[in-house]
């Protein structure tokens, strides 16, 4: 249907409100749109897009595109709950659907599912047959989230096939082509009554991401409302396209969610229960990532393990103590994340050089009056001597150091120590004790800068410190007079600054920077 019909029948009764919801999908929202507009002859629809501050031209191009498409546009990312309580808010249709930006609506999905909710008045939110973008069948619908599923979950349980039950909430082993009532409808093609919608109100906007779906079908459910899956038709979804673009704090945000649900419906200590699971899935999942990456050196696997790492570092914040659940807005923490674009964690070798600091930059900060979190290490013999001719730099810095020698507490007086094993690459088991506690290490003392002098202690702490957020430091042996030592080498690839301390073995190319020696 052209945008002039649509226009000419903007004054009639509406049977179809649609709500698409926008944030950097340029491409994606345009092919979303176009399926639409080529998919509703016979209902008679308006469509209303929220753009949530993209930077990418979306708007623009929904306006210069699409000009029978109703625009909101916001100044600021509001979330998806909020944005789509906007477009509710305006909707003038019987049936209002959300759909997601990154899906293909195909054939006449759109004109049966409003002639099925019309056959069936009990129906509050219908979900149709979702495909992937191979055109396999997607499984969406889910049972309620509860503390058995997040269990099951971060114990990677639920990947297992036999017994059937352990993925129970995914409703394995339904094929999604027969129709039932579920929990919770996927939120990426929820058609919904509007008489539905007044009796049980919009979404609750303390849902910034996630979760938001699950407490309104729940809501819907407990007012007697049947809430179906049914295969009117289908629709491709490309999946988190915008979800995609947050990294690490994708799963912040997905867990924050989830913790408010269980704390909304079961209480505090269900949402401490939960907080805890997610934390213990996602440190897991770093540590073996980071083994992972470790036995291969695959930049792409530690990438893995740089995004868990960083997640449970942030996860303190989702604790639900009283400051986390007197948020009445969450989005008020979370508006310059969500607007952040995303980071490889490992980058060219000409964008590392550029972006790191300087030898200025490094002292001025290691000298500010701004006392900071810093993580010495090094390993024994000349790395520690070395380590310990810093000391003056870092005066005035909440300083703890790790090596490999306990008679080191000697020498740097009431200042925390950490000892921990000395190990080589040939000496694989102690290497894997040494990683472990050095992860350990970062874990407690969060640093906000890690420097080494060298060796494997070194290593792990610049590895799991840029995991965990930490600006890195490596300054090479003075002993390396020919070449980089084997652990700076790998270190350079991680660390935001590596150090030579002869100038001949300088190298701009690579980002391996003379700034003097360390004498």
């Amino acid at each position: 249907m052209s945008g002039v019909q649509l226009m000419s029948i903007s004054n009639k009764h509406l049977d179809l409100s649609i709500v698409i919801i926008g944030w950097n999908t340029i491409d994606l929202l345009r092919d979303c749109l176009q399926s639409v507009l080529e998919n509703i002859d016979g209902i008679h629809t308006e469509v209303i897009v929220v753009d949530n501050a993209s930077a990418d031209g979306s708007a623009e191009m929904v306006a210069a595109a699409f000009p029978s498409v109703h625009m909101i546009r916001n100044s600021v990312n509001r979330g998806f709950a909020a944005a789509n309580n906007q477009a509710m808010s305006q909707a003038r249709g019987r049936y209002v659907l959300l759909l997601n930006s990154d899906t293909i609506v195909l054939g006449d999905v759109l004109r049966r599912a409003v002639h099925f909710m019309d056959r069936n008045g009990s129906v509050g939110v219908l979900g149709c047959q979702v495909l992937n973008t191979d055109r396999t069948i997607q499984h969406t619908c889910f049972r309620d989230p509860d503390l058995r599923s997040l269990t099951l979950v971060a114990s990677g349980l639920h990947r297992l096939p036999w017994p059937r039950f352990l993925g129970g909430h995914i409703y394995r082993g339904w094929d999604r082509c027969t129709s039932r009532n579920v929990d919770v409808v996927t939120g990426c093609f929820m058609c919904v009554r509007q008489s539905a919608i007044k009796d049980v109100g919009m979404f609750d906007e303390r849902f910034f991401f996630y979760a938001e779906e699950a407490d309104w079908c729940r809501r819907f459910r407990d007012a007697r409302w049947d809430v179906r899956f049914e295969p009117v038709g289908q629709i491709v979804h490309h999946g988190g396209a915008s979800a995609m673009q947050l990294d690490d704090r994708r799963t912040v945000l997905l867990g924050d969610a989830l913790i408010r649900l269980l704390h909304k419906r079961r209480g505090q200590r269900a949402a401490a229960i939960a907080w805890l699971l997610l934390l213990s899935f996602n440190t897991s999942r770093c540590v073996i990532w980071a083994l992972l990456g470790l036995a291969t050196l695959n930049r792409d696997v530690l990438w893995h393990a740089k995004r868990f790492g960083r997640a449970a570092g942030r996860f303190g914040a989702n604790w639900p103590g009283k400051r986390f659940l007197a948020q009445k807005d969450i989005r008020k923490g979370t508006y310059s994340e969500v607007r952040a674009t995303p980071r490889r964690y490992f980058r060219s070798q000409a964008c590392r050089l550029a972006d790191a600091p300087s030898m200025a930059d490094v002292e001025r900060k290691m000298t500010s009056s701004t006392r900071r979190r810093v993580l010495a290490v090094a390993s024994g013999g000349g790395h520690w001597v070395q380590l310990l001719r810093l000391r003056p730099a870092l005066a005035n810095q909440d300083v703890t150091y790790v090596t490999v020698n306990r008679a080191a507490r000697d020498q740097i007086g009431s200042e925390r120590l950490y000892v921990v094993p000395d190990a080589t690459r040939w000496t694989k088991v102690r290497l894997i004790v040494l990683m472990i506690k050095m992860f350990f290490i970062v874990i407690r003392t969060r640093p906000e800068v890690v420097i080494s002098t060298g060796a494997a202690p070194g290593y792990f702490g610049v590895l799991f410190g840029k995991m965990f957020g930490a600006q890195t430091l490596w300054i090479d042996s003075i002993a390396n007079v020919e070449h980089l030592s084997l652990s700076g080498k790998k270190a350079r690839r991680i660390a935001d600054t590596t150090l030579t301390q002869w100038q001949h073995l300088a190298d701009e190319d690579s980002g391996l920077v003379y700034a003097g020696a360390v004498v």
